[in-house]
């Protein structure tokens, strides 16, 4: 029994390993069937008399795919492309060794490409550094395919002339450009590609970007190629990448078809087809080139504004935060009677708070301080004391407690006041400001000093009564004894620190001895229990 818990751990795991294999295994299958049917489609349809397909869009699917999972999921994948595009080439009339050459040379297209993007620590296409790096590759990639395509072909005794090798390089960078990124959006899952309902405007654009391309490839009397761009960047620059993308699809549509049958404006070349359909290759490349980049262009644009309405908007929120926050600061200041200010040594600026107006008896509309101002509402014979402090504050980095006298502006009256200072130092050790609190004492000291006239009165009465005056805490030690509890022979100090239960029975018996020895009759001392708030 103690075995059977890691028995069935034991068999889980291979099951789960069972099963992502088989799910593995299904989607490379998967992955291959889809390759051959557009590699298929792509040779039959668009190759017209020649050997080579006009546009590659398998090569997308599989770079999209890659950069989609790990690493250690490519060699399935790359292996189901290989199979793929080997039987597609057999199927379209390829020898064997032919079509094994040129399925490895679009593996190596693939991960060439897909090796450029896994060096960006984001994978971003729908940016303008994206599409970029996509242009990068995708040259990259189908030229380093080209190369591989024709030494295999020569070092096998076959022939791949230089016609065939530019159309190859064409139709693959097309591919990759124009069917990346739209295969990307719709693979991502993520809330910012979610496919939502096209506006009228759109709509709009992409109906006069069709009609535009139908008018100039369905005639071949007149050179209207360059009607297409403009109404392709009015698409591009209100949609993004992606509407640059479905754009450039959409030409691609409708001009391939037209081109292959024999119309459209590059067959006014008096040309062989291949060199018509390399003619329309760098046609549809320079606007996928001029698409995407606007597109991409628009679509950072976009996403800046969204970045600074929302850094607005929470702007917004915080100022308001910050305003209540100060506003709350302003009531706690006029609850506590505390103001602050700030010293600028460099501009002798000073910075009050309302409070620190209200103290002096000015406002802020009536009165700018600066330095030299707010030193002279200070009583002549404070005044050079705190220049002194402030003075020392600046040149040696140290602060000040202090209290003086300053007169109202408003009213005249002499005020007593008490400053803390401090202040903050740049990287040099230099002083860059000075600031503190400030606050009234007036009243305190008043009230201070009502005090301490009582308490002065209240210890005279009690020094000099002939009764015994103890004061205990709560916890009943003594803190203070009158000197009339020499009269039972314990003086204060010795009162002092005591238990009042054991030192009021002392004194009850000292009594009661003492007036025994005199014949006198007994009596026991009395106890009035005052409270005193602390």
């Amino acid at each position: 029994m103690p075995s059977a818990a890691p028995n069935t751990s034991s068999a889980t795991r291979k099951t789960s390993r069972t099963t992502s294999r088989l799910g593995m295994l299904a989607r490379s299958l998967g992955v291959g069937i889809v390759i051959f049917v557009v590699a298929v489609a792509m040779i039959e349809l668009t190759r017209g008399a020649g050997r080579v397909a006009a546009v590659w869009p398998a090569n997308a699917i599989l770079i999209v795919l890659l950069l989609k999972n790990p690493r250690r999921n490519w060699i399935p994948l790359l292996t189901a492309m290989m199979t793929a595009l080997v039987l597609a080439n057999i199927y379209s009339g390829d020898p064997v060794l032919r079509a094994f050459i040129l399925a490895l040379a679009n593996v190596a297209e693939v991960c060439c490409v897909a090796f450029i993007f896994m060096y960006q620590r984001k994978i971003r296409f729908i940016s303008l550094a994206g599409i970029s790096t996509l242009i990068m590759g995708g040259f990259v990639g189908s030229l380093l395919s080209s190369l591989m395509a024709a030494t295999g072909l020569f070092t096998s005794g076959e022939t791949l002339v230089l016609s065939e090798a530019l159309v190859w390089f064409s139709a693959d960078f097309l591919g990759i450009v124009l069917f990346t990124p739209i295969i990307w959006s719709l693979a991502d899952r993520s809330k910012k590609f979610v496919s939502t309902s096209p506006d009228l405007q759109y709509i709009l654009k992409l109906g006069l970007l069709c009609a535009t391309t139908f008018f100039v490839f369905a005639q071949s009397d007149y050179p209207f190629l360059f009607l297409v761009p403009p109404a392709l960047v009015f698409l591009a620059f209100g949609g993004g990448v992606k509407a640059a993308a479905i754009g450039l699809l959409t030409i691609t549509a409708i001009a391939l078809p037209f081109t292959l049958a024999g119309t459209g404006p590059v067959h006014l070349m008096s040309a062989e087809f291949t060199s018509k359909i390399l003619a329309l290759q760098l046609f549809l490349a320079t606007n996928s080139i001029l698409g995407l980049a606007v597109g991409a262009a628009s679509s950072d644009r976009r996403r800046l504004i969204n970045h600074i309405r929302r850094s607005r908007e929470r702007l917004s929120s915080k100022s308001r935060e910050q305003q209540e926050m100060l506003t709350k600061a302003h009531l706690a200041e006029r609850m506590a009677g505390v103001g602050h200010w700030t010293l600028n040594p460099s501009t002798q600026e000073v910075d009050w708070s309302p409070e620190v107006y209200a103290i002096h008896g000015v406002t802020k509309e009536e009165f700018n301080p600066m330095y030299g101002d707010a030193i002279m509402f200070y009583a002549e014979e404070d005044r050079d004391r705190v220049r002194a402090l402030v003075e020392r504050a600046v040149n040696n980095a140290v602060g000040w407690e202090f209290q003086a006298t300053i007169v109202r502006k408003s009213d005249g009256k002499r005020r007593r006041v008490r400053s803390i200072g401090d202040f903050l130092v740049d990287k040099t050790g230099k002083v860059e400001r000075v600031f503190g609190v400030f606050k009234d004492v007036t009243d305190e000291q008043v009230v201070l000093e009502a005090l301490a006239n009582s308490e002065s009165k209240y210890r005279t009465l009690a020094e000099n009564s002939t009764d015994i005056i103890v004061k205990f805490g709560l916890d009943g030690i003594i803190t203070y004894a009158s000197p009339a509890c020499e009269i039972l022979g314990v003086s204060p100090e010795d009162a002092r620190m005591r238990d009042f239960g054991c030192f009021a029975r002392r004194c009850n018996w000292l009594v009661n001895i003492g007036l025994r020895d005199s014949g006198r009759p007994r009596t026991c001392v009395r106890n009035h229990p005052i409270t005193i708030p602390e």
